[in-house]
Order: C-alpha cells, then structure tokens, then sequence
C-alpha cells in the first residue's frame, strides 16, 4: 500500500489501534495525491471520531489530533 494511498473508513477510524490509525491518517492527511487529499470536512469527521473513542486521552490520540491539517489546507 502507497503512502497517502489509503482513506480509512470510519469504522477504522474509531476501532483500530493508534499505532496503525498513526500511519494511515498522517499519510493520507499529508502524502496523499492530489485527488484523495481530504477536504475541511473529512478531516472534522476524523478528528470527531478520534475524539469520541475510549481512548481519546491517551497521548497517541491526542498527538494524532494536534497533528491534523488546519482547515483551509484543502480545496473544499
């Protein structure tokens, strides 16, 4: 799988393991190609999710969230 390649379904957004959502999120967030990069949108539904897990303190969550592109980035 390529980096920035793979958008994670919600689902895995809000049940895998930080390590892997660590991997696959900042990819897509900032080595996607230009035609899967997320839009304003996409990324608050992430960061929402994130926020919603059992684990939304811990500080792999919580880096994960502060890691996220600001909105305006894309072309939403």
């Amino acid at each position: 799988m390529q980096d920035g390649c793979y958008v994670p379904t919600r689902h895995e957004v809000a049940t895998q393991k930080p390590f892997w959502l660590t991997l696959i999120l900042l990819g897509w967030w900032w080595e996607s190609p230009a035609e899967l990069v997320p839009t304003d949108e996409q990324v608050a539904e992430v960061i929402a999710i994130l926020r919603s897990r059992p684990d939304a303190g811990s500080w792999t969550i919580q880096q994960l969230i502060a890691q996220a592109p600001p909105p305006g980035r894309s072309n939403s």
